[in-house]
């Protein structure tokens, strides 16, 4: 499945994106922006953990958001409407390459970095509590 997503998307890199016929391969890789810097993040986290990065677990950032009590429905919600906004910006400036870009990149970066932090400041919670318990 993974190789024909891949495919598609390098065939779809070369179709214009509106009227004008305005080609921006950025484009394409907005969409496929939230399943790819997901991985890419839970890859990440388990490699620094010392895992498999292929073993499971839930850190996917549905299921986090999932333990954080939203709702599968909200958590699905926010996948969806973070795809939309960053499509939407990327259609936008679908003129500058070089920006679409660098702004696609910063939004997956952001995407990234802010559940990381999130549950490093609950990991660092629940380290000074297990040490003020112990010494």
């Amino acid at each position: 499945m993974d190789l024909i997503i891949a495919y598609s998307a390098i065939q779809l890199c070369n179709f214009p994106i509106d009227n004008s016929g305005t080609m921006n391969p950025v484009f394409i890789l907005c969409v496929l922006a939230y399943p790819s810097v997901d991985t890419l993040r839970v890859f990440i986290v388990r490699i620094s953990a010392g895992k498999s990065p292929f073993a499971a677990d839930r850190n996917h950032i549905h299921h986090l958001l999932v333990d954080k009590d939203f709702s599968h429905g909200w958590a699905a919600f926010f996948a969806v409407m973070y795809s939309i906004i960053l499509t939407f910006i990327c259609f936008l400036i679908r003129d500058y390459v070089t920006i679409s870009f660098f702004v696609m990149v910063s939004l997956a970066i952001l995407f990234i970095v802010l559940p990381m932090a999130s549950f490093a400041r609950t990991y660092t919670k629940k380290f000074f509590l297990f040490l003020n318990k112990n010494l």
